[in-house]
């Protein structure tokens, strides 16, 4: 299965670099099924391969390990676009922090979990973070009324 997933991957690449369109492709896996948690270490089910492939733009950014959350905010980064304030808010949040789960971060550059608690000056941003995430899901939804989504704030 691997190699064949490997020769459709060549392929796929070959094609869209025939493309005169510019292209941006987010790949990303899914975390391992519950019962790994006994095989696994602490929070590594959780851990996700991704990649963002283009066909014209280069520029390489470093994220060995992030919440899938981010893999928009990466992708748009890659895409050297203008963002919404909320992918903005994305941004600063990646350079502190490149995993929240369950009141758990990991930093730029580390592969282990670590307590929000530990580090007082990023626990507003994260609560800023949880509060968004709320407001989306069972709040009153004020961060979408205001457009807090578009990146033209005209819309």
């Amino acid at each position: 299965g691997l190699n064949e997933t490997d020769k459709a991957m060549q392929y796929l690449f070959e094609e869209l670099n025939k493309s005169e369109r510019n292209i941006t492709v987010v790949f990303f896996g899914d975390h391992y099924p519950p019962f790994a948690k006994q095989l696994v270490a602490n929070n590594e089910n959780f851990k996700t391969d991704y990649f963002v492939y283009q066909n014209y733009q280069k520029n390489k950014l470093n994220y060995p390990f992030i919440s899938t959350n981010f893999l928009s905010s990466v992708a748009l980064k890659k895409m050297d676009i203008i963002k919404s304030p909320f992918y903005n808010f994305l941004d600063n949040l990646l350079s502190d922090f490149t995993v929240i789960h369950n009141g758990t971060i990991v930093r730029p550059n580390q592969l282990n979990f670590e307590p929000i608690d530990k580090y007082q000056d990023l626990k507003l941003k994260y609560d800023q973070f949880k509060v968004l995430q709320y407001d989306i899901v069972a709040g009153k939804q004020i961060s979408i009324k205001n457009k807090y989504y578009y990146a033209d704030q005209n819309k």
